[in-house]
């Protein structure tokens, strides 16, 4: 057993489901977590590698790279963007070129991180969908304090929940999302949507993705 806990330590501690684990959530979910994941049988992620190389190749289109490691995937964008927070800009400023030229933002190349984990059951899954939407919710009517808003956006990144399923995987999606940043310019912003809606063509979306419990 111990054998078994350490490497699920090491198995999560290499994906960002670990952050959801070790966030400040409700008792009750961490413990489900840990038995959901900790004591999950440990798959060989390394011999997965070639499946998912030939999974995600269908979407990795020019100008972007495929890297994978250890049953994590990073789709890479090689040209920068610029990533701009909608959040605190400042009132004199409202062109992204503005906001760019006076140091607000920062450029950077846009990388989606595909972390793939055995599969969670249905209910799990939805399970995680709720817990996340307290947060969601939270930001999509505004709080009344900035600590809240804080709040609730800590809450909301440390929750993870996974975007995609396999008939073996669940995958959870780490990246820059356009709710929380702008991304300029247009057209590359464009183009980084349309790459996020391929992954749909080579990956099941969780039915919850079209309910009330938004992403």
């Amino acid at each position: 057993m111990k054998s078994l806990i350490s490497a699920g330590k090491l198995y999560l501690a290499r994906s960002n489901v670990a952050s959801c684990l070790f966030g400040e959530i409700d008792a009750v979910f961490r413990l489900f977590l840990y038995t959901t994941l900790f004591l999950a049988p440990i798959v060989g992620r390394a011999d997965i590698d070639p499946d998912l190389r030939s999974l995600l190749s269908p979407v990795t289109v020019a100008g972007w790279s495929l890297t994978v490691s250890s049953g994590v995937a990073k789709l890479e964008r090689e040209k920068e963007v610029f990533l701009i927070p909608w959040l605190s800009r400042p009132m004199a400023f409202s062109k992204p070129a503005e906001l760019v030229a006076h140091g607000f933002g920062k450029r950077a190349r846009y990388v989606i991180t595909l972390t793939f984990v055995p599969r969670l059951g249905d209910e799990a899954v939805k399970g995680l969908f709720l817990e996340r939407q307290k947060y969601l919710e939270l930001l999509d009517r505004g709080a009344l304090t900035k600590d809240e808003y804080s709040d609730a956006l800590h809450g909301y990144w440390k929750c993870q929940v996974p975007d995609y399923h396999t008939e073996s995987f669940s995958v959870f999606v780490d990246r820059v999302h356009e709710r929380f940043v702008e991304i300029s310019p247009i057209e590359d912003a464009a183009e980084i949507r349309s790459v996020v809606a391929s992954l749909s063509r080579v990956l099941t979306p969780y039915e919850f993705q079209n309910s009330k419990i938004k992403r």
